[in-house]
């Protein structure tokens, strides 16, 4: 009979997943793929390497194919989606996504693996964010200095020793922060604290790109009503991923859920020390109304700004090529001049 209860209270809040009754959840068995660091077949070749051994944290680096003569290549550190819950950088449609990016870009892509909730309910995202980027900064000076190992002196605990691959092509004078969906939102609070004075010399960190930020709220917004039933990020779905990667008893106007929250800090003044943004949307998201609030709020403050919509859902990058090979167009071109690019009409 027990055995028959606990069946009983079993869900399905969608996306694959099982919620279970003592708030452990099991994730949908997506194929993955391995980084293959030996072949350049595909134009590009990748490698797992280890960030930050004590939490397990991880990237997929994504290198192009060499060219002649050889040059120094721009560096994206990037954070996937999946509402702070789910995927990884290792399935197949994520690792493929990277290796056309890395090639149609032509930057080094370091696709950051962060834990997930409700196994590591928020923060543990973004601090796993800011180890990430205090790493590369720890690449920088190892290949500025000549060592074979750094020591973060505002995270000494985090030991690096030198990762071939960018110590020999990557120009860390060209960084730029980028994500989807709740990776999005991960830049947005990462650029944040780096507009605040967080030091990453001699890292330079020149633009960050944020695609359909993940963000929430109590009160619902016209685009969410309008698309309550969305295909791919329903509200009862989005609702059920904040309530899974939150801290426990928050609601979702917390600050790292809703910028404009009650107890959240106003964005505005820090909006003319941010690094230059795309920021990209696309017509028919739930969530469209939010990110839109965001961009506006950031835009009256001065950020050095600019707004791109594509037509599709949620994570149609992902899904339709077109829209992917817009995307890894407007990424090139920002890429090679951030302030030039902003600057288009």
């Amino acid at each position: 009979m027990e055995t028959a209860n606990r069946r009983k209270k079993v869900s399905s809040p969608g996306y694959g997943i099982v919620a279970h009754p003592d708030g452990t959840i099991t994730r949908i068995d997506v194929p993955k793929v391995s980084a293959s660091s030996s072949s350049f077949t595909e134009g590009a070749a990748s490698k797992d390497v280890t960030i930050h051994p004590p939490t397990g944290l991880w990237a997929r680096i994504f290198l192009p194919a060499p060219q002649s003569p050889p040059s120094k290549l721009p560096v994206l550190l990037y954070f996937h989606g999946g509402g702070f819950v789910m995927m990884s950088v290792a399935y197949r449609f994520y690792h493929s996504f990277f290796l056309r990016l890395c090639k149609s870009a032509k930057v080094i892509v370091i696709a950051v693996e962060y834990r997930l909730a409700p196994e590591h309910r928020l923060p543990a995202a973004h601090e796993d964010a800011l180890v990430s980027l205090q790493w590369l900064r720890s690449q920088a000076s190892i290949q500025q200095q000549g060592k074979s190992g750094v020591t973060l002196d505002s995270m000494s605990s985090i030991q690096s020793s030198p990762e071939p691959w960018l110590g020999e092509y990557a120009d860390f004078s060209r960084c730029y922060l980028m994500g989807d969906s709740a990776g999005g939102t991960m830049v947005h609070f990462l650029s944040l604290r780096i507009a605040e004075g967080l030091d990453i010399i001699p890292l330079r960190v020149c633009g960050q790109i944020i695609v359909q930020p993940f963000f929430g709220g109590e009160e619902r917004t016209a685009t969410e009503l309008r698309l309550v039933n969305d295909e791919h990020v329903p509200l009862s779905g989005t609702d059920w991923l904040w309530r899974t990667c939150l801290p426990a008893g928050a609601d979702r106007d917390h600050p790292l859920a809703n910028p404009f929250g009650p107890s959240s800090p106003d964005i505005k003044p820090l909006a003319r020390s941010l690094l230059p943004i795309l920021f990209i949307v696309a017509s028919g998201d739930p969530m469209l109304e939010r990110q839109v609030k965001v961009f506006e709020t950031l835009r009256e403050g001065g950020s050095q700004i600019r707004l791109v919509s594509y037509q599709g859902s949620h994570g149609s990058q992902l899904q339709s090529r077109p829209i992917s090979e817009s995307l890894f167009k407007d990424v090139a071109s920002f890429i090679q001049s951030p302030l030039a690019f902003l600057s288009k009409l």
